[in-house]
């Protein structure tokens, strides 16, 4: 009988160059901080954890004490190609690619060990000989009872060239320092300790303004089963302006002011320097992160996810709180360390000690008073002469007619306004 059967299945090589297209390197590194950060959540610890990431230009390497992996998630979830159902214990890895996408664009070779306190398992595996079969498995090297405390190890050897030329520069390790420090910072206040290197890396501190006079705005709510928490207002500090946006406490988008989040439409102006002390925080949380509006690579966000196309709404709204305040006190195009003299000293706070919801706050903006013109022709003897008796024979026209005007006005008068 003939074979009507046609071969559909993906090759490895095409399947692997597909997944690791479009992510960068750092991109490769913070997938598997995503995972140490998902064994914490996972576990449910209350107590610091630790993880630690060496480079160099032979190997990458990160470790953690977040609890290890059991041996059926191992089997069956961990390894697998492609989106596993998420639980309300799986908060940053939701799409079942991140951990093989990151060793994928590293290198050819990988060490992974993780002990859970019940059981040890250790996977080596050579990429390059597993891609000239047709079998998608892998195949443990080593199973026995816990060696002692938990932790996960991942070592990444066979770097390519482009890749370990990357982590031998210092220009790469401070760029990734700073992303972790920021990506990360929520949960490096709270639960982890991160080290490049042996540096353990300080997080960086994102808070909003306030004075007497200028409160941020603030508001929460909830799309199909996401919680949505949004406040923006001004910053003492003019760098990085824009909107930062979280996914279940990760940061995704930092200092935004493009379309993405809003500006240049629905009434909120395209963005000028006069806005540049503005920041805004928007952050998305669910127990299932497949709602989400974040991209496959946690590195944008999915303009179309109905969950950030009604938040949007909000967020321009916030904005144009803050634009109209800012387009009114300074109607005119001025350089991009305007705003302080308007908006006065600022102290910071951290955005979550704002709870009830309100509108942007911000001063009384001085009425100016309206001017006028006055024109009047004299003969210019009698005006060069005027010049040389106020002891300024080179001022111009129109500063002799405002000091004549005032002089006049204050000697004759003086109680008039």
């Amino acid at each position: 009988m003939t074979n009507y059967k046609i071969n559909a299945s993906p090759t490895k090589e095409l399947f692997i160059r597909t997944l690791i297209k479009d992510i960068s390197i750092i991109d490769a590194v913070l997938d598997l901080v995503d995972n140490s950060i998902d064994g914490y959540l996972r576990h449910g610890y209350t107590d610091r954890k630790k993880i630690m990431i060496k480079i160099s230009g032979k190997r990458f390497e990160v470790w953690d004490n977040c609890g290890g992996i059991d041996l059926e998630s191992a089997r069956n979830l961990v390894f697998r190609f492609g989106v596993h159902k998420a639980t309300n214990k799986h908060r940053l890895g939701v799409y079942g690619i991140g951990l093989k996408r990151a060793v994928f664009k590293m290198g050819s070779r990988m060490l992974f060990e993780s002990d859970d306190s019940k059981n040890y398992f250790r996977i080596n595996v050579d990429f390059q000989e597993w891609q000239k079969t047709d079998d998608w498995t892998l195949e443990f090297e080593e199973i026995t009872g816990s060696k002692g405390s938990a932790f996960t190890k991942i070592c990444v050897t066979g770097l390519y060239d482009e890749v370990s030329g990357e982590f031998l520069t210092n220009r790469f390790k401070n760029e990734l320092m700073d992303r972790i420090a920021k990506t990360y910072f929520l949960f490096m206040k709270e639960t982890v300790d991160i080290y490049l290197d042996d540096s353990k890396i300080d997080p960086f501190e994102l808070e909003i303004g306030f004075s007497e006079d200028v409160e941020p705005a603030n508001k929460s709510f909830k799309i199909d089963d996401v919680k949505v928490k949004l406040t923006s207002g001004a910053h003492p500090d003019y760098h990085n302006p824009g909107w930062y946006i979280f996914c279940n406490k990760r940061l995704i988008v930092l200092g935004d002011h493009t379309s993405l989040s809003g500006w240049g439409s629905r009434g909120v102006p395209n963005y000028h320097p006069k806005f540049n002390r503005f920041k805004g925080f928007a952050y998305f949380d669910s127990d299932d992160p497949t709602k989400l509006p974040w991209k496959t690579a946690k590195n944008g966000i999915d303009v179309s996810s109905p969950v950030y196309i009604k938040a949007l709404d909000e967020m321009q709204t916030m904005t144009q709180q803050y634009t109209s305040f800012m387009s009114k006190a300074y109607p005119t195009e001025r350089e991009e360390t305007i705003g302080k003299d308007i908006l006065g000293d600022l102290a910071t706070k951290s955005v979550f000690d704002i709870e009830r919801d309100q509108a942007f706050k911000a001063p009384e903006i001085p009425t100016a008073p309206k001017m006028t013109t006055i024109s009047y022709r004299k003969p210019k003897k009698e005006v060069e002469a005027l010049k040389r008796c106020m002891g300024k024979r080179y001022m111009s026209n129109r500063e002799l007619g405002e000091r004549t005007f005032d002089y006049y006005k204050e000697m004759e008068c003086p109680d008039e306004e």
